[in-house]
């Protein structure tokens, strides 16, 4: 989807993805918080959004 958006800008595709890896990232450490309190609410809103964003960024492995 990303790569559709982007085709042919591959500094546009550079800047999404680094955007992607970065949001990414930040809720894997949410993810981890919300493990650590045991927030079950807060693990599968978190789970969404990391589908959400991956599908968005074209990883189908990870949505």
């Amino acid at each position: 989807m990303l790569a559709q958006f982007c085709v042919g800008d591959a500094g546009r595709l550079t800047r999404y993805l680094n955007v992607f890896i970065d949001s990414f990232q930040q809720v894997i450490s949410e993810v981890d918080a919300a493990l650590a309190r045991q927030d079950l609410a807060a693990l599968s809103a978190l789970g969404h959004r990391l589908k959400s964003a991956a599908g968005a960024a074209g990883a189908a492995g990870l949505a």
